[in-house]
């Protein structure tokens, strides 16, 4: 198992975590309970460059604004059925709309059809449908232009990958754990206040992005501190320097990851078996296969409890129970490792979803 926070890694927390609370959310805290971001904060590199994709992704403004890769993201998080990603991510889009009606339909009921944008109705549902294979969406050319790709793309990643995160390892309540607590024992007495509460705190965050204005690119990279050698899964993103040069950072850091934290067997049989079978298809009904796969490997009880959960996190989350948990807890006892084996599997399986993607884009524009 990994030690503590090294001075190095307590560095770069404390860069990131600077970078968080003066361009996205000031207050930021390194624990909580209903904050994806902190999911990695037991692991520096992972921490930072998961918020390092998040800015050069989305918070930068390119070739798209920030309302609109919100609505990305939040379409994403709809196809998931990540209830606590699309109500954040989808009220701040609608919060940065001077309108918004028809935005906030298109959010509540996952249908891009709605949106009155022409472009980004193509886009969102090129991205809501490309989350499958066998997309015919995937044999067309798409809504944008291979310039433009790298941050369509890096922002569907983004989302795929914190969705099922936040499924496994936080709390679904929309009530910030921060509130005094009989505030919240209101919110949760009389759950249909607390979404006019969110649309509340999102609108003062779009407030505080208006007030900050433009962000400059490529400053997420000056806290990372190092450089990492590209990776052939994510060409797509090479017309963009910046996002290129984080998701080189972001390889290097699950790399790191799985050495410290998983056993190199399980990392390279969970790799493998999505690689080659993750489709975006809907999974069985009952997670006896999943049993199956696990036993046909041979390995011991411990390894076979890690590839059940790894592949349930990335085929089958909400089939991820008690006794799920339960078992994997049982054998890893390291809520750093649990954590680990989720943050591996989700990157493995939101890189097979980005493979298509760009392998699509790249072959039909220039």
């Amino acid at each position: 198992m990994a030690s503590g926070v090294s001075e190095d890694g307590q560095a770069l927390m404390e860069r990131a975590l600077a970078q968080i609370r003066k361009e996205f959310m000031p207050g930021q805290r390194l624990h909580s309970a209903v904050d994806p971001m902190t999911i990695h904060n037991f692991f520096p590199p992972a921490f930072a460059g998961n918020w390092a994709i998040y800015r050069e992704s989305i918070v930068v403004e390119r070739k798209f604004n920030r309302k609109e890769k919100e609505q990305i993201a939040a379409i994403i998080s709809g196809s998931n059925a990540c209830k606590f990603c699309c109500a954040a991510h989808g009220n701040f889009a609608v919060a940065a709309n001077s309108g918004g009606s028809e935005m906030r339909a298109a959010m509540d009921t996952n249908d891009p059809s709605l949106l009155r944008d022409e472009r980004m109705r193509k886009v969102c549902t090129w991205a809501k449908e490309c989350q499958k294979k066998a997309s015919p969406a995937l044999r067309e050319a798409p809504p944008f232009n291979l310039d433009e790709a790298p941050e369509v793309i890096s922002t569907a990643f983004k989302f795929n990958f914190t969705n099922r995160l936040v499924d496994v390892f936080i709390t679904q309540s929309l009530v910030p754990q921060r509130l005094p607590w009989f505030i919240r024992l209101i919110l949760y007495m009389l759950p249909f206040l607390q979404r006019p509460l969110i649309v509340m705190m999102t609108k003062w965050k779009a407030e505080h992005m208006k007030r900050l204005g433009a962000v400059k690119e490529g400053e997420a990279l000056a806290i990372l501190g190092r450089d990492a050698k590209p990776r052939p899964e994510f060409r797509w993103n090479e017309k963009n320097e910046c996002i290129a040069k984080v998701f080189a950072y972001w390889c290097w850091a699950m790399d790191e990851l799985a050495e410290q934290y998983i056993p190199k067997e399980v990392t390279n049989f969970v790799g493998k078996y999505i690689e080659e079978n993750y489709s975006g298809e809907d999974p069985p009904l009952s997670r006896n296969w999943v049993f199956k796969v696990a036993e046909e490997t041979g390995m011991s009880e411990a390894q076979q409890c890690a590839i059940r959960f790894m592949l349930l996190l990335s085929f089958a989350r909400f089939q991820i129970d008690g006794a799920i948990k339960a078992d994997l807890k049982k054998h890893f006892p390291d809520y750093r490792t649990q954590r680990a084996m989720g943050i591996w599997a989700a990157h493995k399986t939101a890189t097979a979803i980005a493979e298509w993607e760009g392998e699509s884009v790249m072959r039909f524009t220039k």
